[in-house]
């Protein structure tokens, strides 16, 4: 199968996850509270293949459960539908680790689009083709800070929030404000979130890749504002 195929195969992939996403009923959210994402039960999951499987599983560290992925030259992800109005919570926290960054370079060419952790936030359209995403990815090359659109698609932001090996095997505790990300790329304000998913893949570089991933909490800005106010002056 030439490189061109393989792009195609992908991106039709990728355009069915947020199909299913897209379509997939909301219910309706009760109070405004923290929502807290765990890989407790993966029945809890849906996978979504790109190319072949990644090895998604629950296991032990530390005493927590927490979510392994392992991707030998394959791409999949595992979403879950989140029902969150986004003036009320805005702000998406997690831990993940990987073994190693995935060398791949350049980064923003189709064929080297691998990443061994990704933690997405997926936004609904009015119409499915106006889907759009962050992508938060711990990258090889590209500077934390960096974002850029995906190589396979405008309406998918992609921002490294880690880079290289410094930290590699290390788990690393991110928070992001979503709200604020999707504002200063796509300059519009989204309503809601559609839902969440975690990906590990090595397809594009035909290499390996591993990591690890624990709960993911999505929860309001004013939990910051109000540890703020209570620093000492």
């Amino acid at each position: 199968m030439d490189i061109k195929t393989v792009q195609k195969a992908v991106h039709t992939a990728v355009a069915g996850l947020f199909l299913l996403l897209f379509f997939w009923p909301v219910p309706t959210a009760a109070e405004p509270s923290d929502i807290r994402l765990t890989f407790d039960s993966l029945s809890d999951w849906t996978e979504k293949s790109f190319k072949g499987h990644t090895t998604y599983s629950n296991v032990q560290e530390d005493g927590k459960s927490v979510l392994h992925a392992v991707a030998v030259k394959t791409a999949s992800a595992l979403y879950k539908k989140v029902p969150v109005n986004v003036a009320e919570m805005s702000i998406i926290k997690w831990a993940w680790k990987v073994k190693q960054a995935l060398p791949a370079e350049p980064p923003y060419r189709k064929e080297t689009d691998d990443f061994a952790g990704r933690v997405m936030v997926i936004f609904p359209g009015t119409f499915f083709s106006q889907y759009r995403a962050i992508a938060y990815v711990w990258s090889d090359k590209l500077p934390v800070g960096t974002v850029r659109p995906s190589a396979f698609t405008k309406n998918v932001a992609v921002i490294v929030v880690e880079s290289g090996n410094q930290h590699a095997g290390v788990w690393r505790n991110e928070r992001r404000n979503y709200l604020e990300d999707y504002q200063n790329f796509f300059h519009a304000v989204p309503a809601t979130i559609l839902g969440v998913a975690v990906m590990t893949d090595a397809d594009n570089t035909a290499s390996e890749a591993a990591a690890w991933y624990g709960d993911i909490l999505l929860t309001r800005e004013l939990e910051q504002k109000n540890k703020e106010k209570e620093l000492p002056k």
